[in-house]
């Protein structure tokens, strides 16, 4: 496999930029892999290299230092604050170069690269030599007065800059999973000591037991060190039904900060209605909601209901405890009247409620004393479904279910009559109902 496909590309893309070439451009022999060419520049916009295709001043300044892009930004940043955590800076990049490192102490530490700067005397001869050729080389560009600074908090802040893609944050107390900021999970090793909530994954490597990745060496950071890269505004209905918002601000994909504010009108309306529609007009609605979604079928009236749920929730931010039928438009509800009535006159000259059901069928519950001389069954809607009739006894429980009027006073009401006149004396059972007064009342006491 060609080395260009194999070695990290930020280091080489610097002396690239530094000729004033584009590296995605640039004639190589065998060109890197495009995904990895993108993330290298990407990589080095980070480390402030490189600005609107440039080399930086600080890119020319990391180009001249022999350490990979991440590791001279890293001790240039630990220069800039002055000689304050200069050397373990110095150290620190020696160490990872030159792949050297310490045994694990398993003790708490800030930073397990600090730790290992920290040991440096137990590194092979070579090593140290590097570390002190870096920190003479850092001189140069050390910082001279100003504010006196922690050596530790300068190391630490050094090691965000030279890993500013690298930031995890614990998913929980006490737990080793991360969240990269990446968006991506990683696992902290056990070799690690590092406890902070915030940190940096120096060292990310993929190992055979575990289905992330393991952070072997970590620094902690401060959550007020990141810069907000990102903010994003959600909206939710909590169980009360009430519109929240809040806006919170990110570093990649890590949430760094949450605070409650206004909800949008646009998107509280748009959460009530999606709520709403959810209910329905199906098995889900309340009753009221549900039997108007049957009696719309019923007369073939399709309706919007999202548009007319906008309207109901516009300006609201709580959901709101409405009968879909109070929506409709007059001209809307004076068609489905017409079409699907909530009501059949009745011969005695009241109305009955009409009640539309899931099977398409249309059903009236009425004291069939109401009903005497009425042989033809009404047919209701475009398609003329007959009503289904629950004939009711006086004490108001049903004696009969038919669709079929004439059939009922022809063959059942004989056997009906026979049953209850004796039952209900205060009520007519005339053996003749086709001419018998349709009525809803009882007899006068003493007749």
């Amino acid at each position: 496999e060609a080395e260009i496909v194999r070695v990290d590309l930020a280091a080489p893309f610097l002396e690239v930029l530094a000729w004033g070439g584009d590296p995605l451009s640039f004639g190589w022999f065998e060109p890197p892999p495009r995904e990895a060419a993108e993330a290298a520049l990407v990589l080095l916009d980070r480390l402030g290299a490189r600005a609107e295709g440039r080399l930086t001043p600080l890119g020319e300044q990391l180009r001249r230092l022999p350490l990979h892009p991440r590791l001279g930004r890293l001790l240039l940043s630990a220069a800039s604050s002055g000689r304050a955590g200069l050397r373990a800076a110095a150290a620190a990049c020696a160490i990872v170069s030159e792949g050297w490192r310490p045994p694990s102490s398993g003790q708490a530490t800030p930073s397990d690269l600090l730790s290992a700067a920290d040991r440096i005397a137990l590194a092979p001869v070579s090593v140290r030599q590097v570390a002190r050729d870096l920190e003479r080389l850092a001189l140069e560009y050390s910082a001279s007065g100003g504010r006196a600074m922690d050596p530790e908090e300068v190391f630490l802040r050094a090691v965000l800059a030279a890993f500013p893609d690298r930031v995890a944050r614990r998913r929980a107390v006490d737990s080793r999973r991360l969240l990269l900021q990446s968006g991506t999970g990683a696992e902290l090793g056990r070799e690690s000591g590092v406890a902070a909530e915030f940190l940096v994954a120096v060292e990310l490597t993929q190992s055979a037991g575990s289905a992330e990745p393991v952070v072997r060496l970590a620094s902690a950071i401060e959550k007020d060190w990141l810069v907000v890269d990102r903010h994003e505004t959600s909206h939710w209905l909590d169980q009360d039904g009430v519109v929240r918002s809040a806006e919170r601000s990110f570093y990649g994909a890590l949430p760094l900060a949450e605070r409650g504010r206004a909800p949008d009108s646009e998107r509280a309306t748009s959460l009530l209605v999606e709520a709403l529609l959810a209910r329905g007009l199906g098995r889900s609605a309340r009753p009221r909601n549900q039997e108007l979604g049957w009696r719309l079928r019923h007369a073939a009236i399709v309706l919007d209901l999202p548009v007319l749920l906008a309207q109901a929730c516009a300006g609201r931010t709580s959901l709101p405890d409405i009968d879909f039928v109070d929506l409709l438009p007059q001209a809307l509800a004076r068609q489905l009247e017409r079409a699907a009535p909530s009501e059949l006159p009745l011969p005695s000259g009241r109305r009955a409620r009409l009640s539309y059901r899931e099977d398409g069928s249309v059903v009236a519950a009425v004291k069939l004393q109401e009903l005497f001389g009425l042989a033809e069954t009404p047919r209701i809607g475009p398609q003329a479904v007959p009503v289904t009739f629950e004939l009711l006894a006086p004490n108001g429980r049903p004696v009969q279910t038919t669709r079929d009027l004439r059939s009922f006073w022809e063959r059942t009401y004989p056997e009906v009559r026979k049953e209850f006149r004796g039952r209900y004396p205060r009520h007519p059972w005339p053996e003749d109902p086709w001419t018998a007064p349709p009525t809803h009342r009882a007899k006068p006491r003493g007749t």
